[in-house]
């Protein structure tokens, strides 16, 4: 009887020790593994990154540039750079651009990117670079923050230890960023839309009768929407003179902003009434507006149709 309380006593002793020493070999590890910026995590709890690393084996001891990110990831360059930032001694051997929070246990890496007032972050490069590979990844939707990064997998089949790492990205000025709303516009034969219609049905295109006077009529976008005046001068040396004016917030088609639409504006005169669905890049006499005042001289003739590519800019949310 004796004998089995002594084993008893042998081998809680023993599970005991154990237990111990695990919980300090633990309690080590939840310590030193501890970096996150946003929340604590350990070796034993490692958040999985955003974004599946791409394994970049280029390079001088395999370190990876951002031109050579860049062209791994499919994009033209990047802007801006931490450069290579070397991890010696349990520390960073220089400090990381002011923008940038970065935190590692010399294997896992965590950061977050705050941009200069003003703009926004467009696309990152992390690159983790530990034994002879890098581990590239890359966010292209503006991500500021991740954690879990790591070099890639060594003989052992874990991470290898930081080496370095590099921070690749673009910005963009942010704020209120313009899109062009655009419309096709046709001269009405008064001030009325839907008088003179090329074709009754479908097709809304209007035109105008001239008689060797001077004349003023509407022009009309969508349909109905007056945007402005078309203004037909007299017949001078078998010539017209058409002037378009635009009113309100309206100008001339631009693919961005002061800079106009090749051939937004298309005239067509006729010895007779048209008819049919007209095409207007067949038009004979064309050109390219800005702003929101246009002349064209023509010759003179029984009818005319004006077609115009016009529109404003609206105000959107930058992406």
């Amino acid at each position: 009887m004796k004998k089995n309380v002594l084993k008893i006593g042998v081998i809680l002793a023993f599970l005991f020790a154990g237990f111990t020493a695990c919980n300090d070999e633990m309690g080590d590890s939840l310590e030193l593994s501890t970096y996150s910026l946003e929340a604590d995590f350990t070796a034993l709890d490692v958040p999985t990154p955003s974004v599946d690393p791409i394994l970049s084996e280029d390079g001088k001891g395999g370190n990876t540039s951002c031109a050579m990110a860049a062209e791994l990831v499919g994009v033209e360059s990047f802007e801006y750079s931490s450069g290579k930032i070397d991890y010696e001694n349990g520390a960073f051997a220089d400090d990381f651009p002011g923008e940038l929070n970065v935190r590692t246990d010399g294997t896992y890496v965590s950061w977050t990117f705050t941009p200069t007032a003003g703009y926004c972050l467009v696309d990152m490069v992390v690159i983790v670079k530990g034994g002879n590979a890098s581990n590239v990844y890359y966010y292209d939707d503006g991500t500021a923050s991740d954690a879990g990064l790591s070099s890639p997998d060594n003989a052992s089949g874990k991470p290898a230890g930081l080496s370095n790492l590099t921070f690749c990205w673009n910005l963009v000025k942010c704020g209120v960023c313009g899109e062009f709303k655009g419309e096709t516009a046709w001269a009405a034969n008064g001030q009325t839309a839907g008088l003179l219609r090329y074709n009754t049905r479908g097709n809304w295109a209007t035109y105008v009768a001239y008689n060797n006077v001077a004349k003023t009529t509407t022009q009309f976008a969508g349909q109905n929407i007056p945007v402005g005046t078309v203004q037909f001068s007299a017949v001078a040396t078998g010539k017209v003179t058409i002037t378009i004016n635009l009113t309100g917030d309206w100008i001339f088609a631009e693919v961005e902003k002061g800079v106009a639409v090749e051939e937004n504006v298309k005239i067509q005169d006729y010895s007779k009434a048209p008819s049919g669905n007209p095409s207007p890049g067949l038009f004979a006499w064309k050109g390219t507006a800005s702003g929101n005042t246009f002349t064209i001289e023509v010759p003179a003739n029984k009818f005319y149709g004006v077609h115009v590519d016009v529109g404003n800019w609206m105000e959107v949310d930058c992406e």
